[in-house]
């Protein structure tokens, strides 16, 4: 367990301080990402926003993913994604703005919350909503996106209290997962 909790503190303010903003594949356009992330505390009865230096099992961070375009002209057809680390599950409802897709390691987006068919004992199946454990990445349908504009991205994740046994994340500074890059990708 001390091993788990050692490897779920997060560095997320050293990692982006240093330059983890992330450039977008566009396919040559000059749209930028910049990743921050947030941990959300209690106070005074009150959420707070607090740098997210160090985090344990338990704790909620909140992603704000900006995309900006930085180019003379519009681009369109965008589609903005942000990944979802190992060892967090995703916090139902926090994807903003409204409309959010999400997929599982499989890959195949759809609406929220994702489903699932499962046998049951009986040979009969039954669809279940998938745990938000599950979740590995999200994409919102950005459409255009006029030249100096922005579109903002945030989404929460719950740092898990057990370590997945799935294939490493990228990690920060400590070994915690932290979203790799957010991305924005032409259509």
């Amino acid at each position: 367990m001390v091993q788990f909790v050692q490897r779920t503190v997060i560095m997320i303010a050293a990692c982006i301080c240093c330059g983890a903003a992330a450039l977008a594949q566009t396919a040559g356009r000059d749209v930028t990402v910049d990743l921050a992330g947030r941990k959300i505390v209690q106070a005074g009865g009150k959420e707070v926003r607090e740098p997210a230096a160090q985090a344990k099992p338990g704790d909620q961070i909140e992603y704000v993913a900006t995309y900006t375009n930085r180019s003379k002209g519009g681009v369109k057809d965008l589609v903005a994604t942000l990944p979802i680390p190992l060892d967090t599950d995703y916090v139902a409802g926090s994807a903003q703005p409204a409309g959010a897709q999400a997929a599982a390691n499989d890959g195949v987006f759809g609406t929220m919350p994702l489903k699932r068919k499962v046998k049951q004992p009986d040979g009969k199946e039954v669809e279940q909503d998938l745990p938000l454990s599950e979740y590995r990445t999200l994409r919102w349908q950005v459409g255009e996106l006029a030249a100096g504009k922005n579109f903002v991205a945030t989404a929460r994740v719950r740092l898990s209290t057990a370590p997945s046994v799935a294939p490493a994340a990228p990690t920060a500074a400590a070994g915690a997962p932290v979203p790799a890059k957010a991305t924005v990708t032409p259509r």
